[in-house]
């Protein structure tokens, strides 16, 4: 699909979940209607088709990095090895 298709879709999707907002605001839910749900679709598209990482999976990068590095994991098996 051409990119510029791909944008306009994205932009309906976003105005629909503005209108899906404003709705539950106007009819008393104490939800959104389901707009967060439909944003973050288009933000893990988004991240997807980019190659990121959606940002609400930072604390999940964040433990991959940290488990990962090196240091840490000699920080850790000293602090087993001594019990502090």
């Amino acid at each position: 699909m051409k990119k510029d298709i791909v944008e306009k879709i994205m932009e309906l999707i976003l105005e629909d979940a503005d209108k899906k907002e404003m709705n539950a605001g106007y009819g008393g839910s104490h939800s959104d209607g389901g707009a967060s749900r439909l944003r973050d679709q288009v933000n893990f598209y988004k991240a997807g088709m980019n190659g990121i990482i959606p940002t609400v999976w930072d604390e999940y990068v964040k433990e991959y990095v940290k488990n990962t590095d090196p240091e840490y994991s000699e920080y850790v098996r000293l602090k087993e090895k001594f019990g502090e």
